[in-house]
């Protein structure tokens, strides 16, 4: 009787608190698997206007539309009419209007078959928008190629049973709350873009504000269009936000945004984002999103170099465009925002030496680590001591400018191979850990210079929390 009673009581409480748990978000739009086109519009009629001749030609008919991925994520229309007007085949451009839904967009003609009927087929050159985009309370959004990560738990509705899944980040910034969930589907797919490559919805995002009022959509695309870059910065290589839902105050639909976006294909990256500690995202974010705001024109360009330099697969080439990156990081702080230098003093410093004041700055070692339970650099450590090489800015430099400088090119083809690997995570290593001490990131993190095989899971402090 007593154990009967004690698992009613355990089971109230259970359920008690799954029903307090969030529900999970549900995404408009998915990928069953990888590289699946996305319909959006299906056989409607539609109109295209050219300029034919200096005068406005409008064809009328019917047709599609879908988000691709191939050869990057955009969307994609194909148009057939039986108009006994002409299309100019020399005019790439035109506008297609979407008769039922009241909107246009700016499109690529890339496929034009004449005769007894009209084919034409493209891709849009301007993002497709349908509604008003004000009166704004939620947008949901899509990512895809994002980490299966392990996060808060969420609640999964269900008649006959109580799931659960730990998928969800919340982010709080700004006015903003940003809530991310990875999906039920993205064991499986992410399965197979490690074997396929390509693209899927791994995620579903919703966008409000902290008090529930509403907001526009330029708001709402100008702020995601950082957070993109965010996710970007966390995966290692560039992420896909995508296929924007806009919701009024009574939950109706009202606005959506589709857009050709930059992604890169699925692969196996390395970066300092851990996926099973995924909350610190939301401890990042806030000294990213000043950071791009801050530094301007220059934040994109570090961020495009970090991730190019991630994402080749030319060991000498990662080499330069980290170095390229820490210089102008170097130049920026140093120079413009905090006036440490000149601008003569510093175009007469060493490469090393500009690299060497950044990591100085922020309490992050310059020895080159060997003989570590955590990390060890052993190849190029005894590259560096057989070339008297003091710390390891000036070992990075000094394989870099044996790329770089013909005459110093014997220097690279005398190193072994295992030490220029190396020599790459190392520049790596410092500019993930330069660019999250800007963002004033006080955390832990999954350092690219662990020994032998880094496993999910393995984190160590920031150096700068231990230097204190």
């Amino acid at each position: 009787m007593e154990s009967d009673e004690a698992l009613s009581a355990a089971y109230t409480e259970y359920r008690e608190s799954w029903n307090s748990l969030p529900f999970i978000l549900k995404p408009v739009y998915e990928t069953s698997a990888p590289n699946q086109p996305i319909l959006l519009v299906d056989e409607e009629p539609l109109e295209i206007i050219q300029e034919v001749n200096q005068h406005k030609v409008k064809i009328q008919g019917h047709g599609s539309l879908k988000y691709e991925w191939f050869p990057s994520p955009c969307i994609k229309f194909e148009f057939f009419s039986d108009s006994s007007e002409s299309i100019d085949i020399k005019n790439p451009y035109a506008l297609l209007i979407l008769l039922n839904r009241k909107t246009s967009v700016e499109v690529f003609l890339e496929t034009i078959k004449l005769g007894k009927n009209i084919q034409v087929s493209g891709r849009t050159k301007t993002p497709l928008k349908q509604g008003l985009g004000q009166g704004l309370v939620y947008v949901l959004f899509h990512i895809a190629n994002f980490n299966d990560f392990i996060g808060f738990t969420t609640r999964i509705p269900t008649q006959d049973s109580m799931k659960t899944r730990r998928n969800r980040i919340t982010f709080e910034v700004e006015s903003w709350r940003l809530t991310l969930d990875n999906l039920e589907t993205i064991k499986s797919n992410v399965k197979q873009l490690t074997s396929l490559g390509g693209f899927a919805i791994t995620h579903v995002g919703k966008l409000e504000k902290l008090d529930g009022t509403v907001f526009s959509d330029d708001e709402a695309t100008t702020f995601l269009d950082i957070f993109a870059n965010f996710l970007s910065f966390a995966r290692g290589f560039r992420v896909p936000l995508i296929l924007l839902v806009g919701y009024d105050v009574n939950g109706n639909e009202t606005w959506k945004y589709s857009a050709p976006s930059i992604g890169d294909s699925w692969r196996g990256v390395a970066s300092w984002f851990p996926d099973q500690n995924a909350s610190i995202l939301a401890e990042v974010f806030p000294g990213f999103l000043s950071w791009w705001r801050d530094w301007e024109e220059s934040a994109p360009i570090i961020l495009s170099w970090y991730l190019e330099a991630n994402t080749t697969l030319l060991i000498q080439n990662k080499i330069i465009l980290t170095q390229v990156a820490l210089e102008l990081i170097a130049w920026v702080l140093l120079v413009e925002k905090e006036a440490s230098f000149s601008l003569k003093d510093f175009d007469k410093l060493q490469a090393s030496k500009k690299i060497r004041e950044l990591l100085s700055k922020f309490r992050i070692p310059p020895d080159i680590p060997q003989s570590s339970l955590t990390s060890s650099l052993t190849n190029l450590g005894e590259l560096a001591s057989d070339n008297k090489l003091i710390d390891g800015p000036h070992a990075f430099t000094f394989l870099r400018n044996g790329l770089v400088h013909p005459k110093s090119r014997k220097k690279v083809f005398d190193a072994p191979m295992e030490a220029i690997i190396e020599t790459c995570d190392l520049g790596m290593w410092y500019l993930e850990l330069v660019l999250l001490a800007i963002f004033n990131y006080q955390g832990i993190y999954a350092s690219r210079l662990r020994q032998g095989v880094r496993y999910n899971g393995e984190t160590e402090d920031v150096p700068w929390t231990a230097a204190l």
